[in-house]
Order: structure tokens, then C-alpha cells, then sequence
């Protein structure tokens, strides 16, 4: 676990060193949200066990803080939370969680620009259907830290290279989940032939590695396409192929793709669809994971204080080597009501299963939860 700390700690320290702290001090671009919600939730199957299904009620409370600084040149946005979940009934499950996601982007001239992402988490059980999906079963610690940086230059109007660095390390208290490190070397060409419409070539290098003495390489090439119908809304398409050198050394070719849609379809109406395919290494075996995810979501603005959320997931996955199949359907849905300003209610039900072939990591599990959120 000291691993994911003493990351996250250089990337701090990397952050500090690119001059962020010199653009927040200046108090009149800076946009502080300081919140904390109260959430009762009922769950029916807290262990994800399909013979040993426990209920209880979670009692959990929150604090979290918000910082978004934006000027012509770079913006700093930087949100965490720290939970604390108490259970009713069972009460050694009683755990502190820690989310923190951070975005910096800064133009260095009219040509150059660097971004830096960072997502941490730690946690006892997944916080989405993307983190369910091939997931040992269970409650157990875990610690998630994730990393991106990425240099751009432009060549003219319409060209533009790309360089980066990722890093993810996954780090589990049981001793059957190997803690891993990923390591990703990114590149691309990208040619923008109007506004709206961006082409890219892509090349990636992964190399994983666990702390069992296996590790695996990935080399991944792909195109992609980006129409644009304004900042924030569009399509991508990605289209290629992996080549792993798995653990078993034997080197596969296997396809890649991606689809993404993310519209306003009628008023105050969102619409997010994602569709992907692809093959990586696995964050709870020294595996390669086969995974393709459907997902589907609406935000509905109801009216001034009324918004609806809804989402659809399917995932299924393979491990190549251990034969393990999983089927993971979900859905979840919430309405929230802004009582008043810095005022809200909200309420969420979510329901997910899990097939596979076998016995013992078939689940089914249904959450309720009520809870009020006040913001400074």
C-alpha cells in the first residue's frame, strides 16, 4: 500500500513543481466548492457472495472540496472527498474511503501544451460497473492510483503530435490479488481537418508488471476519429489492433475499438453511449482480461430543481489463461431535487448481477440510497 501513497506524493510534488501553486493565488479566478452529504443506503449483499447474501444498512457521511482555477493560458481543477461507512448491523466493515481527481493543462507558448491527470482511490468495494467487471469477490482494501501526462505540439494549423506517459498502480490487501504497475508510452499524430473533425494515429507501449515476478507487454495501434459539436459534446472512434506478449510468452495479435457518443438529444436531454472492445492486463490477476462493455446514460434536466439520471451497463469478460467467464448486466437510476440553493436531496437505486462459469462468482446485488448534500 505504500506504493500508491509515494505516488501519489510525487505527483503532488510534480504538480507543485510546473507552477500551479503561483496561478491559485490569485483569489479572483479561483472557484472554491466546499460540500458534505449525509447517505443512508440499504444494500441486500454487502459480501457479493451468491450463497452468503448479507444485508445491512450503511450509514455514510461525507466531506468534500472542490478547486477550479482558469485563466487564458491554464486551468487547475482539483475535487476529493473522504467518506466515512458505517455499517448497522455489521459493524467490522466499518471503513474510511479517499477519492481525489486532479486536471492541469497549461499552453507554454502559441505551439506547446502539457496536461496532467491524476485519479486516486481508495476504497473497499467499486464505486462503478467498469470496476465490477472481472473483479474478485468480496470486500477487501484497495488502493487505485492512476496517471497521465501528455506534451502537444503543434506543426502548423492543421498538424500536431502528441507524446505522454501513463501510469497505473494497483495495490489490494488479499493476499491472492498480486498489487501490479502499469507503465504506458503514448504517441500520436493528429491532422484536424476543420474545426469539427480530428484525425488520429495512435501507438501505445504497456508494460505491466506484478509483484508475483510476472509481467506482460502490449503494443497497440490504432486510428481514431473526433467529431466535435461543440466543447464538450461529440463522437470518437477508435479502430486497431494489440499485439501481447502475454504471460505464457506466447505473442497474440487481438483487435481493438471503441465507439463513444455524447450529444444533446432533445432539451435539457444528455445522452452518453459508449461501446468498447479491447484486451489488457488485469488489475486482479497477472491475466489478460478479453473485454468488450456496453454502456448507455441520460441526464434529463426535469426542470429548474429536478434532474434524472439513468444508466444501462453490460459487460463481458474472459481471462485467456485461467478460462474465467463473466457476464456483469447493471442498471441504475437517481432523481436529485435542489431544495434550495446549496440545498439538495437526492436519491439513487442500483442493481447489478454477475454470471459466470463459475459457480462461485455468481452474484446478485440491489443498493437503495437516500441522502442530502450542503455546499459552502
Amino acid at each position: 500500500m505504500r506504493k500508491a501513497h509515494y505516488f501519489l506524493t510525487c505527483v503532488v510534488a510534480c504538480l507543485l513543481f510546473l507552477g500551479i501553486p503561483q496561478g491559485v493565488k490569485a483569489e479572483e479566478n479561483v472557484n472554491l466548492d466546499i460540500f458534505g452529504e449525509v447517505i443512508e443506503t440499504y444494500d441486500d449483499n454487502i459480501l457479493y457472495d451468491p450463497d452468503n447474501e448479507i444485508d445491512d444498512l450503511i450509514t455514510t457521511v461525507l466531506v468534500g472540496l472542490g478547486i477550479e482555477h482558469v485563466t487564458k493560458t491554464q486551468s487547475f481543477r482539483l475535487s476529493g472527498s473522504i467518506e466515512q461507512n458505517l455499517f448497522a448491523d455489521f459493524d467490522t466493515f466499518n471503513n474510511t474511503a479517499e477519492y481525489i481527481d486532479l486536471e492541469f493543462e497549461k499552453e507554454y507558448s502559441d505551439l506547446n501544451k502539457i496536461s496532467v491527470k491524476n485519479n486516486f482511490e481508495h476504497a473497499e468495494a467499486p464505486d462503478s460497473f467498469e470496476e465490477s467487471i472481472g473483479r474478485q469477490l468480496g470486500r477487501y482494501e484497495f488502493f487505485n492510483n492512476e496517471f497521465e501526462v501528455e506534451y502537444t505540439r503543434e506543426l502548423d494549423m492543421k498538424r500536431s503530435y502528441s507524446l505522454g506517459y501513463a501510469n497505473e498502480v494497483y495495490d489490494a490487501s488479499r493476499d491472492d490479488i498480486p498489487d501490479s504497475v502499469d507503465h504506458r508510452v503514448l504517441t500520436a499524430y493528429n491532422y484536424q481537418r476543420d474545426p469539427a473533425n480530428t484525425y488520429s494515429a495512435n501507438y501505445e507501449f504497456e508494460y505491466t508488471a506484478y509483484d508475483n515476478d510476472e509481467n506482460s507487454n502490449t503494443h497497440k495501434l490504432f486510428g481514431s476519429w473526433q467529431h466535435l459539436f461543440d466543447k464538450r459534446k461529440g463522437v470518437r472512434m477508435d479502430l486497431g489492433t494489440s499485439v501481447i506478449d502475454s504471460f505464457d510468452d506466447d505473442v497474440t495479435a487481438k483487435p481493438y475499438a471503441m465507439f463513444r457518443y455524447n450529444n444533446e438529444i432533445a432539451e435539457d436531454t444528455m445522452f452518453i453511449f459508449t461501446v468498447k472492445k479491447e484486451y489488457e492486463p488485469s488489475n486482479f490477476r497477472s491475466d489478460i482480461f478479453d473485454l468488450l462493455l456496453v454502456s448507455a446514460q441520460v441526464i434529463k434536466q426535469l426542470s429548474d430543481r429536478w434532474t434524472l439520471k439513468a444508466r444501462g451497463f453490460f459487460g463481458l469478460g474472459e481471462y485467456l489463461a485461467s478460462n474465467i467467464e463473466d457476464e456483469l448486466a447493471g442498471a441504475d437510476a437517481g432523481v436529485e431535487f435542489e431544495v434550495r440553493e446549496n440545498f439538495k436531496l437526492f436519491m439513487n437505486y442500483r442493481f447489478e448481477t454477475n454470471n459466470s462459469n463459475l459457480a462461485s462468482r455468481d452474484y446478485e446485488k440491489n443498493r437503495v440510497s437516500l441522502g442530502v448534500q450542503v455546499s459552502f
